[in-house]
């Protein structure tokens, strides 16, 4: 039956994106058609109401006196002109015979331009095909950006420029200047930007893209959610009642769950375990009592005990109606309601800045600022998530993500309407500290549902939430920010929070009462745990080298330089959230892949020796410029790398402290690999800030991609030559995605 459920729900998952890939796909490509026929006559209109704005003032002019010839700075007058015109390449003023007389400033760098002649090569679409090519797909080669552009618009050159056949003319408006006697004494003409449609219908189809693929995420976490609640997850309970009767096991039930009829077979599964076991404790009372001879009581107790496992007493233990796709769905939320900000909070934080002076902070640079509340979010994350794992354990799943879904929502809605830097900083690490408890509780839930069987399913379960919320959440968030400002953004997203709270209240357990315990009995983990972790250099250099610069290069480069980076360069909202969103994709695409390769042929210290130094590779490059293709590879390269190192990295620590682990247990042992992971994120906006105050921001990223490089290096020469602690036995018994994996 749980083979049955699984085939069914994939079934359901299948049609659904189906529908959804076709429905959405061919929305945007009628959104494309729209786009094409009603652009065209909007950037004409515009280019007639500039051209006749210029010629009232020209002819202002002329009519107080001043010549024609004699006009002063209307070159500049024409450049202030164009500023917010878009769409509009040059103006020129002419002579009555078509001799250029002023022009503006890309009309001036063009030799090929001559008054009206509409033959001559439009300068604008010649000396602009970098600036096209740069924008909406800008991972695309140029060659297949012009293949794309041919196929969504037929009626446009692989240059971006009208063709003959194109019904909107030539892209030129010509108006003549007249005096007040109605003589002509110059022209106006004014050549529309024809590069500009085609750097639309490529923002729209990148648009499109994104959004079939945000779409077909979000749909499958919903329907992963909504269909193991009512579906799968029941049938599994189902499964275990029929199992329990088959395998002569009455002592345990099922807490009823799913639609009526769910419920109803689960409830009559429960009364027939509970009579069965109601009977066989009168049973055993009767011969008890009625048997003298000890050898006779002792033989129908054994018979009894063949009859099958029933309470010895008090009641059956009701089991829980929890279930992994929940916990997938609840850390799906919480990490959606930070990945929301990750597009625009640096310049929020910039606006917030130049809102007012920032007390206690004379001296230093904007730029380090802006690295100062990323950085406090992420130390209340670190704090909490070190020293928390136990008190998450004592109050209960669903009550510690709840108490950290109100934080975070807190956090976020103190972060819009913060006045100045100070209550900023304090709103971020408040929103950190919730974002660490909901973590806490989450990653104890999947460790609650599955055992070393199926610990690294249920794990892989979890991360994939947390993965399918960092693709998603920058995409919408870049729009949100787009279309209706920072502020509301922020709201939304802390009405996400608490909208997984109460998601929470339903998907999520309480206290849990049969958490195993370990030699331990601090809050968070004892000196003596640190002190015998840190005495194995392979630990050390494994936390130093590898964890450490790993979340450094992740918070440094991705959370703080790539939105400064891509607003300096003039990107939007819009395309920093789709870029920031391909760290997600690439990341939730190929991890699974990387770990099943690092699981079957034992890579362990050379997928994050791979992974550090294809980071590093990736960022050095934007020492040479910074461009937004230059920055979207360098994001893509950064998920592609991160998907290599993040898992197998969680593996290798297991493998290094596999005796401390047997001794205290996995949370306590690797809360010190965690603590070190934390530390770098929370170092690592700081570093970038500081950075960038004296190499500007491509050059800090250029650093930081450096400083990955030597790491990678230290870290694959340092185990190449000392090895593994018993990596041969541990690599047979042990999952490459470990024990957990954490986004912060």
């Amino acid at each position: 039956m749980d083979q049955m459920s699984r085939r069914f729900t994939l079934f359901i998952l299948s049609a659904a994106v189906l529908c959804l890939v076709v429905s959405v796909s061919a929305l945007g490509l009628r959104s494309i058609g729209l786009l094409e026929r009603n652009v065209r006559p909007i950037l004409e209109t515009n280019a007639l109401v500039v051209t006749e704005r210029v010629r009232d003032r020209i002819e202002s002019a002329v009519a107080m006196g001043i010549p024609y010839e004699a006009l002063a700075q209307v070159d500049e007058y024409l450049d202030r002109a164009l500023e917010g015109s878009h769409g509009i390449s040059s103006i020129v003023l002419t002579s009555p015979r078509g001799v250029a007389m002023y022009a503006s400033g890309q009309a001036q760098s063009d030799p090929n331009q001559d008054g009206v002649d509409t033959e001559a090569s439009s300068g604008s679409e010649q000396a602009e095909p970098d600036r096209m090519r740069d924008r909406g797909l800008q991972v695309l080669p140029a060659g297949m950006q012009s293949e794309l552009l041919r196929w969504l618009s037929p009626g446009m050159s692989t240059t971006g420029s009208l063709t003959q056949s194109d019904t909107t003319g030539d892209g030129v408006v010509v108006l003549p200047l007249l005096t007040a006697d109605g003589t002509e004494f110059g022209q106006i003409v004014t050549r529309i930007d024809q590069t500009f449609v085609a750097q639309q219908l490529l923002d729209a189809a990148a648009d499109i893209l994104v959004m079939v693929f945000v779409a077909v995420v979000l749909a499958v976490e919903i329907l992963l959610v909504v269909t193991s609640a009512s579906i799968s997850s029941p049938l599994a309970q189902v499964a275990r009642l029929l199992n329990a009767l088959v395998g002569r096991d009455f002592r345990r039930l099922e807490k009823p769950a799913g639609g009526v009829s769910m419920r109803r077979a689960i409830r009559a599964g429960n009364a027939l375990l509970e009579t069965l076991s109601t009977r066989m404790a009168d049973t055993k009372a009767r011969i008890e009592t009625g048997l003298t001879d000890a050898a006779d009581a002792d033989r129908m107790r054994t018979r009894l005990r063949a009859v099958g496992e029933f309470v010895e007493g008090g009641r059956n233990k009701i089991g829980t109606a929890a279930h992994l796709a929940g916990v997938r769905g609840a850390a799906f939320l919480f990490v959606m309601t930070e990945e929301l900000t990750r597009p625009f909070l640096p310049q929020f934080i910039s606006e917030v800045l130049g809102s007012g002076p920032a007390q206690g902070f004379d001296g230093f640079d904007s730029t380090i600022l802006i690295a100062v509340p990323i950085s406090a979010f992420m130390l209340g994350a670190a704090v909490v998530g070190t020293l928390a794992a136990g008190w998450a354990d004592r109050v209960g799943r669903r009550n510690g993500f709840m108490i950290g879904a109100a934080l975070a929502s807190l956090g976020l809605v103190a972060t819009a309407f913060a006045p100045s830097l100070e209550v900023l900083i304090l709103a971020r690490t408040v929103s950190g500290v919730g974002y660490a408890l909901c973590f806490l509780s989450c990653q104890g839930q999947a460790i609650d549902q599955t055992t070393t069987a199926n610990r690294t399913r249920g794990m892989s379960v979890f991360v994939g939430g947390i993965m399918a919320a960092d693709v998603c959440g920058p995409a919408i968030g870049g729009i949100l920010a787009e279309q209706f400002g920072f502020k509301p953004a922020l709201l939304l997203a802390a009405a996400l929070g608490v909208l997984s709270i109460l998601l929470a209240m339903r998907l999520l357990d309480g206290r849990n009462d049969e958490a195993k315990s370990y030699k331990s009995t601090h809050f968070g983990f004892e000196p003596k745990i640190i002190f015998e972790c840190m005495s194995q250099p392979r630990f050390v250099v494994a936390a130093l080298l590898a964890a450490l610069p790993a979340k450094l290069l992740l918070s440094g480069f991705l959370f703080f330089l790539v939105p400064l980076l891509l607003t300096d360069i003039g990107a939007t909202s819009n395309e920093i959230g789709r870029i920031t969103m391909l760290y997600g994709a690439s990341a939730l695409i190929l991890l699974s892949l990387f770990s099943r390769l690092c699981d079957r042929f034992g890579l362990h210290a050379f997928m994050v020796s791979v992974g550090a130094l294809l980071t590093g590779w990736g960022l050095v490059p934007l020492a040479y410029g910074a461009t937004v293709s230059a920055v979207a590879w360098s994001v893509l390269i950064l998920g592609v790398a991160q998907a290599m190192s993040i898992s197998a990295q969680s593996a290798l620590f297991t493998i290094l402290a596999k005796q401390e682990i047997e001794t205290y247990g996995p949370g306590r042992v690797l809360g010190i690999y965690r603590m070190t992971e934390r530390a770098g994120s929370v170092i690592g906006p700081l570093l970038a800030g500081v950075l960038s105050q004296y190499w500007g921001l491509a050059g800090a990223a250029a650093i930081l991609g450096g400083l990955s490089v030597v790491t990678g290096t230290g870290f694959a020469a340092f185990f190449l030559v000392s090895g593994l602690r018993s990596e041969d036995d541990d690599l047979k018994t042990r999952g490459t995605r470990g024990y957990d994996v954490e986004a912060v």
